[in-house]
């Protein structure tokens, strides 16, 4: 299985963390914002019959990613490590 699905979703994750106040709109139908991107393009996957795990995988290493580069230094415990 080819993991390029997984850092599409790894990417469009941390973009939608980073831009919590864009909106947009999926097909037309509904709004939303952009830290939901991600779990919107996961449900439509899953309607289209594909499996979740390599997206979710992806969603995983992405939150990781944003957690190590953009909220830990920003915590006490963080301070100084960079």
């Amino acid at each position: 299985p080819s993991l390029g699905s997984s850092l599409a979703f790894m990417m469009v994750y941390v973009w939608g963390r980073r831009n919590e106040y864009v909106r947009m709109s999926f097909l037309g139908l509904f709004q939303f914002r952009a830290p939901f991107l991600p779990w919107v393009l996961l449900a439509f996957s899953m309607m289209l019959g594909n499996s979740p795990v390599i997206d979710l995988t992806g969603i995983a290493v992405g939150h990781i990613y944003f957690y190590l580069e953009d909220v830990f230094p920003n915590t006490p415990a963080g301070r100084g490590r960079k």
